[in-house]
């Protein structure tokens, strides 16, 4: 038998402006019953307000109920981090993947003291997007109008063709939003001035030249960077690469290129389940 249940409360609803979106689930030892507890929101209001109850909210509830039972590493929340961020919300993304990060180990820390035993944690990567532009990814002249493709090696790197109707998107001469999320992860994008808007490569991107993975590279720099040890493990879910590989469209319908169809779903929950058991 499974429960879903939703812990969305009004003091935690889309209104207040959520950032990601995270999954928890409870297996309770008695009987054969699994309750799956899940809340969702979206970037739809106010920065810094999302950013503080996420921290001293949404996060340390889904941890805290996850942490409940006596048999805690049963249990798991599950996230995701990524979609709807564009370009000029990087910033947002990355101090989002560190807030999450810091929680756990505090929360983790708070644990030790008392029942050692937590829940693990997974990070399920944010799967590509298939819209006809340099990078795949979304730009508002294809919504609901342009076909799906398969991403190329070119759209992979953020430097292939875009169709008629993206090129309405294109925006010669207008800054780049550059900050220090992107020039350590990309050096030789900047170095190649790729990202300068004065130059004529950076005319033939849209919506952009970033590479079509960035938003999980980005968040696996805060999660699992490679010179630091730490007691805490953010398990990735691999799926990115996973539906690329595919070679095919795979949307629920023309014109809507991010969301995905219920094949590509079961194939992402597979994967959550592969990791699950190793």
């Amino acid at each position: 038998q499974i429960q879903l249940q939703n812990t969305t409360s009004p003091s935690h609803s889309k209104q207040q402006g959520y950032v990601g979106t995270y999954h928890h689930g409870h297996k309770q030892q008695q009987g054969s019953t699994t309750i799956l507890r899940y809340s969702h929101f979206g970037f739809l209001a106010n920065t810094t307000r999302t950013l503080y109850e996420v921290k001293h909210g949404l996060f340390p509830e889904a941890f805290n109920n996850a942490s409940s039972s006596n048999n805690a590493n049963d249990n798991a929340i599950v996230f995701n981090m990524g979609f709807h961020f564009n370009k000029n919300r990087a910033s947002t993304l990355h101090e989002s993947a560190q807030i999450l990060k810091d929680s756990l180990v505090s929360l983790e820390q708070q644990k030790s003291f008392t029942s050692g035993s937590t829940p693990q944690v997974f990070y399920m990567e944010t799967p590509d997007e298939q819209w006809p532009t340099s990078n795949g990814l979304f730009t508002k002249s294809c919504h609901q109008v342009c076909a799906c493709e398969a991403l190329t090696p070119e759209r992979m790197e953020g430097n292939g063709e875009f169709s008629n109707i993206a090129a309405r998107d294109v925006k010669r001469g207008m800054p780049f939003y550059i900050n220090d999320v992107f020039r350590p992860l990309y050096p030789d994008l900047f170095k190649h001035n790729q990202m300068d808007p004065k130059d004529d490569f950076y005319g033939r991107c849209v919506p952009d030249c970033l590479p079509a993975n960035w938003r999980n590279e980005l968040v696996h720099t805060v999660f699992n960077p490679p010179k630091e040890k730490n007691s805490h493990v953010i398990q990735t879910v691999p799926i990115w690469n996973q539906l690329v590989s595919q070679g095919v469209p795979h949307m629920v319908k023309q014109g809507d290129c991010t969301h995905k169809s219920s094949d590509s779903l079961i194939l992402m929950n597979q994967q959550l389940l592969r990791q699950m058991s190793k």
